[in-house]
């Protein structure tokens, strides 16, 4: 949409289209930081203009994905629940399913994030203007949404997602390094992923990404579930460097590579509960506390979150 002071928001909508879990959201090979996109959102999402702030009687609207069984299973998705509860921003949810994205977005007249298949992605959000039409900003990307809420809902009235000076390096953790990490577990991943999912959403993975979602043979699968723990374990012998305690990777305070990595958990929990508890119990419990205290954002009591 186009704001009244000719300040252009896209619509950046992505179902997982951002750092590893791009794969496993999308379902798709490619790394994301390679997929083209508009060259200006960054920008878009970093432009602060005055506009109405959120309440609970005009709420951020939280564009989720469901699987067959009603339930949020989206990497991506998730990272932006958590933005928006440890903000502690006002917002209810809209759950679509996969092949419900491209429709739903142009409806609401918000362009896409990609230049490629598929254009339209979650997650996104519709932040509240004041706009005398009504007619909220569109932000997608789960990164990008993340800059925005810091800048449109800044410290110290809400608690901020990015520490000063780490931006550019949780966007290299979470664009570069997890992907990595991703791709030598997806062959597994997939199939677990299309055992949650409707038959519509199964149909439009294939469809748009040209994936197979045939199980791998017992052998394999553990050779693949292998390799993946071998490179997340990496991740907890880098946080042995972290010089402040706390659970999260920077210390006390979360930041957006945690609730990446929160997206991680969030998906095993719904596809592979055993895989999870494993990797729950390694580094003396360190991943057990982290989940814990991702889930406490999760679900905390909040003054101003509605649902």
């Amino acid at each position: 949409m186009i704001a009244r002071d000719s300040c252009k928001y896209l619509a950046l909508v992505a179902s997982c289209s951002d750092g590893w879990v791009y794969n496993l959201g999308h379902l798709s090979p490619p790394i994301p930081s390679l997929a083209p996109v508009h060259v200006d959102q960054l920008q878009l999402a970093r432009t602060i203009i005055t506009v109405m702030a959120a309440t609970r009687k005009t709420p951020i609207i939280f564009y989720d994905l469901v699987n067959a069984r009603g339930v949020s299973w989206s990497p991506n998705t998730y990272k932006t629940r958590l933005c928006l509860e440890y903000k502690g921003l006002p917002y209810r949810t809209e759950y679509l399913t996969l092949p419900e994205i491209e429709s739903k977005m142009k409806d609401l007249g918000a362009p896409p994030v990609r230049d490629i298949s598929p254009q339209y992605t979650l997650p996104v959000i519709a932040d509240p203007t004041d706009d005398p039409d009504g007619r909220p900003h569109y932000i997608g990307d789960s990164f990008n949404i993340a800059i925005y809420l810091d800048e449109k809902y800044p410290a110290p009235q809400y608690p901020s997602i990015f520490k000063p000076g780490t931006r550019s390096l949780e966007h290299l953790f979470i664009h570069q390094y997890l992907p990595i990490i991703a791709r030598t577990g997806s062959a597994v991943v997939m199939p677990k992923v299309a055992h949650i999912l409707d038959e519509g959403s199964i149909e439009y993975i294939k469809r748009t990404r040209g994936v197979s979602c045939n199980a791998l043979l017992a052998e394999e699968a553990d050779e693949k579930w292998k390799a993946f723990r071998e490179k997340f374990f990496d991740i907890g012998i880098s946080l042995d460097y972290k010089d402040e305690d706390g659970p999260f990777m920077t210390g006390s305070k979360p930041s957006m590579a945690d609730f990446a990595i929160g997206g991680w958990f969030h998906l095993l929990q719904q596809i592979d509960p055993t895989e999870l508890e494993k990797i729950l119990e390694w580094h003396d419990g360190r991943w057990r506390s982290f989940w814990k205290h991702i889930q406490y954002i999760e679900h905390r009591p909040s003054r101003l979150t509605s649902s």
